[in-house]
């Protein structure tokens, strides 16, 4: 705070007082960061944005820099080729410096640019929920994960804002038909099981599908009948 204090006086009068104050601080900058959607399985991708700009109309901010990072490494997985950098709506990625750590839970990005009142800088990303996500998620105290996002200049301290995420185990579906449904001794019947999740953009690894009798010996598979099928492809000798 600068005080800035005035007096005044005459003749056969006292001095008298008065203080008023200013604050002064560095080119502001804003930055807001979302995320959607904001509940995932694991496998699941995030579509992330941060959009960067300046309320300051008198404001030449240099070098302009983003940073973004995890709470914790290792639960969401930054896909390093969907990284944008756009400047006023222009794709300027490829004139940036975009760092993702090793990890692939962070990134820099350098823009090199001066931001003034009419400039907009906007990051778009995808970041993939891993495995580990829904443990940290569940011991956690809010049940998110917090992501991070930080914008600064030559002329600035850093702004922040934070998109919060929460993920669970991955969900599919299971349906199980046979036809006929009523048999006699030595008849066959045709069992289908369809298998499939109702999310989007969900990853699960290594699906296994079981089947079994309540009790044994009261219907016999053939081996030879039975086929696996991915999407309608035949991938049966390669399971």
């Amino acid at each position: 705070t600068i005080d800035n204090t005035a007096s005044a006086y005459g003749d056969g009068t006292g001095t008298v007082y008065d203080t008023a104050e200013v604050t002064v601080t560095d080119a502001a900058l804003r930055i807001d960061k979302s995320v959607n959607p904001g509940v995932l399985q694991v496998g699941q991708d995030a579509e992330y944005k941060v959009v960067v700009n300046t309320p300051n109309d008198q404001a030449q901010i240099h070098n302009l820099t983003i940073e973004d990072a995890l709470e914790e490494a290792g639960l969401i997985s930054i896909k390093e080729d969907t990284v944008q950098v756009f400047w006023n709506g222009e794709d300027i990625t490829d004139s940036c410096t975009v760092t993702v750590n090793e990890e692939k839970d962070g990134y820099k990005v350098e823009t090199g640019r001066t931001m003034t009142v009419n400039d907009t800088c906007t990051i778009l990303y995808t970041g993939m929920a891993t495995k580990e996500a829904p443990a940290f998620c569940e011991s956690s105290e809010d049940g998110y994960i917090d992501n991070t996002a930080a914008a600064y200049g030559d002329e600035t301290e850093k702004v922040m804002d934070t998109a919060k995420v929460t993920v669970t185990e991955p969900v599919l579906r299971v349906d199980k038909t046979v036809d006929p449904t009523v048999l006699q001794v030595g008849e066959e019947a045709a069992y289908e099981v369809i298998v499939n999740t109702p999310e989007d953009n969900v990853q699960i690894e290594n699906v296994s599908v079981n089947d079994i009798l309540e009790e044994a010996g009261l219907i016999l598979i053939k081996d030879d009948s039975i086929a696996v099928y991915w999407n309608n492809e035949d991938i049966t000798s390669s399971c």
